[in-house]
Formats: C-alpha cells, structure tokens, sequence
C-alpha cells in the first residue's frame, strides 16, 4: 500500500512538472501530503530552496508514513534534535 501512495504521488509530482507548477502548488494539491505540506511550509527557506532546484527527485512521505515516522520512539527522539526535520526534508 506504502508503494503505491509513492508511486502517486510520483505521478503526481511529475504531472504537475509537466504543467511547471510550483512545489508548494503540487503538496498543496494532494490531500495526502497535507503533513509534509504543513512541515514544509514551517521553513520557508526550504521550500524556496527546494522550489528552485532543478534535476532532481524529490521522495515526498504520505500522511501515514510521515506520521508512522514521528510517532515511533525513534521519531520522537530524532525530531526533539535540532535541525532533524530539516535534514529529513
């Protein structure tokens, strides 16, 4: 099921570089990425910086992954450290 939410929002992604959106039009526009959406848009200076990078493929985590990952011990531990979520996006 994980693989297929990736493969979407794969597709996704690449609709929407066909139609030169904007990276916060293509999480904007996919209700299940409104958590990465919502970390994303906490570091403006990511998202300019990943909005303006060319060649490259962005994995974008789906609500459940991203919320498995946050909620597991490990998850907590790694995102009460300084600059994690920054380095996980």
């Amino acid at each position: 099921m994980q693989f297929r939410k990736l493969v979407l929002s794969a597709l996704a992604a690449t609709t929407a570089a066909a139609q030169n959106m904007s990276l916060a039009g293509v999480l904007g526009g996919n209700q299940n990425l409104t958590s990465l959406t919502s970390l994303v848009s906490s570091y403006p200076g990511l998202l300019a910086t990943l909005g303006n990078a060319t060649n490259i493929t962005l994995l974008a985590p789906s609500n459940q992954a991203l919320g498995a990952l946050l909620n597991s011990s490990a998850g907590m531990q790694a995102a009460s450290m300084p600059g994690f979520i920054q380095a996980l996006l």
